[in-house]
């Protein structure tokens, strides 16, 4: 199986539920590492830290990195993805970047179905106006593999 790089994108989230949308996506994993990108790294590695601080702290744009050991998208666990935190013109966005190998393996039967239900619940609870998933860059239609209300054009990881 080839390698490839796997990016989910959550847009134009409110400030007040950034952190509701990360918690959920993160649920009781370890952080294995989170950093600033122009304040370095942020000691804390707590789950359930106010991201969106951290995000309004320094200048913008501005990013936020987090490694963590595991992520959920619904039933679908990835295994130690980048998820950036992105603010800019007083946006958010969430991106969860990994490889379609860190898929855990029992939940690779309908992945693609599976990450779009689970995308669907996670943009519903963060009020995101917009999410979508392909080969990285998601921004590439051609690439997708699901958006808010289209399945495709591509139907495998």
């Amino acid at each position: 199986m080839t390698t490839e790089l796997v990016e989910l994108v959550f847009d134009k989230i409110p400030d007040n539920l950034l952190n509701v949308l990360v918690v959920n996506i993160i649920q009781s994993y370890n952080i294995l590492e989170i950093s600033h990108s122009e304040l370095g790294k942020i000691a804390d590695l707590h789950n359930d830290q106010d991201f969106i601080q951290h995000l309004k702290s320094g200048p913008t744009p501005a990013s936020i990195f987090i490694t963590s050991t595991w992520a959920s998208i619904g039933k679908v666990k990835i295994r130690q993805p980048l998820i950036r935190l992105l603010r800019f013109e007083q946006t958010n966005e969430v991106s969860i970047i990994f490889s379609n190998n860190d898929i855990d393996k029992i939940d690779s039967k309908n992945i693609i179905m599976s990450l779009a239900l689970g995308s669907k619940y996670l943009s519903q609870i963060s009020h995101s106006d917009d999410y979508y998933c392909g080969y990285e860059p998601a921004t590439d239609q051609k690439t997708r593999f699901f958006s808010k209300d289209t399945i495709g054009p591509l139907n495998k990881i």
